[in-house]
């Protein structure tokens, strides 16, 4: 596993100041014999710093035969520098002359023989060149020469995890235990190795003999095993073993916190539900687990999590005033799953009840948002927006609300209105954001209107103004296909402009209406972005049948057009929602990545892809 070399190398940070400290305290035992090194002042000297220098340089050039040749002779006339015998050993292993590394690094222990980082190197060369007959007897010198403490044997293990001599590396773990009588050391090289192993089950009770370490051994080991809960196939064995430790140790808090983190990545929410409340009433958090587990679950969009999770806080006495805010994810949760009058209910309770203004003003906004969007109840929706503009001048729902409200000129069909509004927001001290998103829609309503030049003109501009916003790839698709289709398919693009101004205004069948029209014209440069939006459309119905169909379609005929691989993305987001569905999710985002790496999308590709591959439904592995 390459996050393990990353976990391993991050143990040996500081060996070279723990070996200092150890030639301190133990006098001769490993303090090398002084090199004489000759006055830098002498010409012998600037003749040597020079040559040095320059086999560094040739070095860095990969001119690795001069560089040795030159290092040979530095080494001929005595100078066994440390620098030189780095850079000769270099050179040795780039041009594959094992052979000699060989003989420089046992003349080099033959002459410093309490030099530890020679043996080292050694031993990483018979790793290195598999010869395994070198090895065990390399080992036991550098454990007859130097006394057993766990600087040394770190570097040891360290390489032989490297090279995946994991026997070798679990019988010195083992042997330092005994004879140091400390059953918890290496536990993090042990996972490691464990994990190279795939048994998942061993390296989690390896982890686990950290919990009671200090606030960073902790913290190490948490970071490792929540890795490891990731790792593709790995979670169930996971939750085995911890199920089995916390048979022993019920009050265990790393255990149930990992068991928790376990349950949740694979999809097994009531367990993980029932692990938190049982962790905060373990620490006696008084919610404030069962809060975590909500925001957690908010962020994954788990809405159902988040409405169970939040009725429990609801149920219980303790003083909730520290978490608060579960209240507004509760209602967030109800309008995600369809339960907008109780999402109300909730809102007004906030705005009742709670008392800092800014919690009222998101309380409004949360309220005319549903009616806005989810009950397209327009003047509901507008006299929200009003009471927050009238009642709080400043603050993120003052802003959204004045958005708002000019968004609602462009749903009702009052576009001069709607451009008055932005016009007067883009004149206002406002945020970037804010400023790139209002720049868009004032193009936008060039483009609804059909006065294309105009439109062109706006997205330019703020590709120009904000070459790194938000809107950037809407406003170039944009500019792209005023471009491709004002002249030559003048009707498909004034389909298309009435589409998306359907859609603004939640004109559902009319939106259909018109795409259909585009798809049923001849083909022009509009027809793959038409097809692409008339799927979505179906997807957001529910009817991934004719979604997928026109996909086919697209497939069958059009796969050179710049939107069949949004085609295909849909596809497999449609697959991937679908729990029979998800290999061929898998197939179709893998030849997404094969084939259209450079899309925009393709980091959700990726991220979509690294989730079905560490999926697995409850109880398999």
């Amino acid at each position: 596993m390459t996050r393990n070399k990353t976990i391993l190398l991050s143990l040996f940070v500081g060996l070279c100041a723990a070996l200092s400290a150890m030639a301190v305290e133990q006098g001769s035992t490993i303090t090398p014999a002084r090199i004489p090194v000759e006055s830098d002042s002498t010409e012998s000297g600037q003749s040597r710093n020079e040559n040095v220098a320059l086999a560094r340089q040739l070095v860095s050039r990969g001119a690795y035969i001069s560089a040795a040749d030159l290092l040979e002779n530095e080494y001929a006339n005595k100078n066994h520098s440390l620098a030189v015998i780095n850079l000769l050993l270099t050179c040795y292993m780039e041009l594959k002359a094992y052979n000699k590394a060989e003989v420089l690094l046992k003349r080099q222990i033959r002459d410093l023989p309490d030099v530890f980082m020679y043996y080292t190197k050694l031993l990483e060369l018979y790793l290195m060149t598999g010869e395994d007959a070198e090895i065990g007897p390399m080992l036991d010198t550098i454990n007859a020469h130097f006394p057993i403490h766990e600087d040394y044997l770190k570097v040891q293990l360290r390489l032989l995890i490297e090279f995946g001599r994991t026997d070798q590396a679990l019988s010195i773990i083992e042997n330092a235990r005994r004879e140091l009588k400390k059953d918890k050391l290496f536990s993090l090289e042990a996972a490691s190795i464990f994990e190279i192993q795939r048994d998942y089950g061993r390296a989690v009770r390896e982890y686990c003999r950290l919990s009671d370490g200090d606030s960073l051994t902790v913290l190490t080991a948490e970071r490792g095993l929540s890795a490891l809960i990731r790792y593709p196939g790995a979670a169930p064995d996971v939750i085995s073993a911890l199920t089995d430790i916390l048979a022993g140790a019920p009050n265990s808090v790393f255990a149930n916190k990992m068991l928790l983190e376990a349950y949740s990545h694979n999809q097994q929410y009531a367990d993980a539900f029932a692990i938190c409340v049982a962790l905060d009433s373990l620490t006696d958090a008084k919610g404030t687990e069962v809060f975590n587990y909500i925001r957690r679950c908010r962020e994954r969009k788990l809405h159902q999590q988040v409405i169970d999770a939040s009725e429990y806080i609801e149920s219980q006495d303790f003083d909730k005033g520290l978490i608060s805010q579960y209240k507004f994810f509760y209602a967030e949760a109800l309008v995600g799953t369809g339960r907008y009058q109780e999402a109300l209910t909730n809102f007004n309770e906030i705005e009742k009840n709670y008392t800092h203004l800014r919690d009222k003003a998101e309380a409004l906004l949360g309220i005319a948002n549903v009616f806005r969007y989810f009950l397209h109840e327009l003047d509901s929706a507008r006299y929200y927006y009003t009471e927050i503009t009238s009642r709080f001048k400043q603050g993120v729902p003052y802003i959204r609300s004045i958005l708002e409200l000019a968004n609602l000129h462009v749903a009702e069909g009052d576009l001069a209105q709607a451009r008055q509004s932005y016009e007067t927001l883009a004149a206002m001290q406002l945020n970037q954001d804010i400023l790139e998103y209002v720049s868009y829609m004032l193009a936008m309503i060039h483009f609804y209107e059909k006065d294309f030049a105009s439109a062109e003109l706006g997205f330019r501009k703020l590709i120009e103004d904000y070459p790194r916003g938000y809107y950037v790839n809407d406003a170039l698709m944009h500019s792209l296909i005023i471009g491709e289709n004002a002249l030559g398919a003048a009707s498909a693009l004034e389909d298309f402009a009435d589409a998306e101004y359907f859609e603004e205004r939640l004109m559902p069948d009319s939106v259909e209406n018109r795409l259909m029209r585009i798809r049923e014209m001849d083909y022009s440069a509009v027809f793959g972005l038409a097809s692409y939006r008339l799927a979505e459309f179906y997807v957001q119905k529910g009817d991934t049948s004719s979604a997928l169909t026109l996909i086919a379609e697209m497939e069958d005929k059009y796969t050179e057009d710049y939107y069949f691989p949004y085609c295909l993305k849909l596809k497999g987001d449609i697959y991937a929602a679908d729990e029979k569905m998800r290999n061929d999710a898998v197939t179709v985002y893998t030849e997404l990545l094969e084939r259209y790496g450079m899309y925009p999308f393709i980091g959700e590709v990726r991220d979509s892809l690294q989730r079905l591959d560490g999926y697995h439904p409850p109880g398999q592995s």
